[in-house]
């Protein structure tokens, strides 16, 4: 159970699309305009569900940065790659 704060989750499990047997996420990086491809999913427990959320998605746009972004931010994480490998700090 979770007793404060919030949880969020940011990812491309649900809304993608696979072409040549790449996956394409709903995600676009605001610089390129397209799609990350980094991780599967992030998932944050922060002070609050929109603090998470926030977090979850700006690191799902940070794509490799995310993990040393999230360290900074002080908040707990859950990442999982495109391998499946699942990291949590």
């Amino acid at each position: 159970p979770l007793i404060g704060g919030g949880l969020a989750t940011s990812g491309d499990y649900e809304k993608f699309i696979t072409i040549s047997g790449r996956r394409y996420c709903h995600i676009f990086k605001p610089d390129s305009g397209f799609p990350v491809h980094c991780w599967h999913s992030v998932s944050i427990l922060g002070v609050s569900t929109l603090w998470a959320g926030c977090l979850a998605t700006i690191a799902m746009l940070k794509e490799r940065d995310a993990r040393e972004f999230l360290r900074n931010s002080k908040c707990k994480f859950f990442l999982i790659d495109l391998a499946g490998n699942v990291l949590i700090d």
